[in-house]
């Protein structure tokens, strides 16, 4: 099992991708083969995660991500489901590289740091240390 989901439940306007109810939508078009990610913390959006999704993904600091990694993967397999086909990433990881290196060794697959909303000045420095640190082995 790769996990239920809805099959056409997005549509598409020039270049954004609206999520929607699927009966509510007027026009529905399936757009490749996309991914969906979950990334809240309770039981039961836990478990749509492990029915639903492609993988999890929660903001960076609101819970143990290694605790809900153990928690989602044990879902999976009660529910018959692999837990290696669930992927798993983070939004707003502190770009330190003793934390990257801890996520990865968690699980996470995809790392995703923070840019303000701030002009180019503040911004492209960021970008820069963003590359750096990416770059290295963690």
């Amino acid at each position: 099992m790769i996990g239920r989901r809805p099959q056409r439940a997005w549509r598409v306007d020039d270049q954004f991708v609206a999520l929607g109810m699927a009966a509510a939508a007027t026009e529905t078009i399936k757009v490749g083969t996309g991914i969906i990610l979950g990334g809240s913390a309770g039981p039961k959006t836990m478990a749509d995660i492990v029915e639903f999704c492609d993988g999890f993904m929660p903001i960076s600091g609101r819970y143990d991500i290694a605790e809900q990694i153990t928690q989602i993967r044990q879902m999976a397999e009660d529910a018959g489901r692999d837990p290696a086909t669930i992927e798993f990433g983070q939004f707003g990881t502190p770009a330190k590289p003793e934390i990257i290196e801890q996520m990865i060794e968690v699980g996470l697959s995809r790392i995703l740091f923070s840019l303000p909303p701030a002009d180019a000045d503040k911004v492209l420095p960021l970008l820069d240390r963003y590359a750096e640190v990416a770059g290295q082995d963690a």
